[in-house]
């Protein structure tokens, strides 16, 4: 493509306009014969089983069914106790057996924790993998990021900004309105 000389200048202003310090938000990620076929926050999402999960802060996760609903596709996720945000995902080529779950946040308890983990699979049917916000210490605002990888393979990172209850005063009580519908 050729820019000419006024589009060039346009696009330096516009470039020369941004603070030094505005961050670009990261982009998702998806890696070839992965679908992400949903991301945002859950409610419905009763565990269906429990798995050892010891690099994470609880030392277990909880397994929630494939057909939990997506209440909001926000990425913006208000910083509530009992919110649950994820992902769901698919391969379309072959089962991932061995897939590390790694979600990435800002600084969390009094050690500091900014990445937990734990190994699951990714299927040929969907699968949510997600983060409940169930404690205190969860509730950080600042980027998320839920990422995926079989060895050093990137599979997917999908990103999301825990923010203040009070920026989202429609969406903080999402799951209590979705309880009484």
């Amino acid at each position: 493509m050729n820019i000419s000389c006024p589009e060039a200048a346009a696009i330096s202003l516009a470039l020369t306009a941004l603070p030094a310090s505005a961050e670009v938000p990261p982009a998702d990620f998806v890696a070839p014969g992965i679908v992400v076929v949903e991301a945002g926050i859950i409610c419905d999402a009763d565990p269906e089983a429990i798995q050892s999960a010891p690099d994470t802060l609880t030392g277990f996760i909880n397994w929630i069914g494939p057909d939990a609903t997506f209440v909001s596709p926000s990425r913006e996720i208000p910083a509530v106790a009992g919110l649950r945000f994820g992902v769901r995902t698919m391969s379309l080529v072959r089962e991932y057996p061995e897939v590390t779950i790694t979600i990435t946040h800002p600084p969390m308890g009094p050690e500091g924790i900014t990445q937990q983990s734990y190994v699951t699979w990714i299927p040929l049917w969907t699968k949510i993998d997600g983060y409940l916000l169930e404690f205190d210490r969860d509730l950080v605002p600042g980027d998320w990021t839920i990422s995926a990888a079989e060895g050093e393979v990137p599979l997917f990172a999908v990103h999301f900004t825990l923010v203040d209850p009070a920026e989202m005063p429609g969406m903080a009580g999402v799951c209590d309105e979705a309880f009484l519908s």
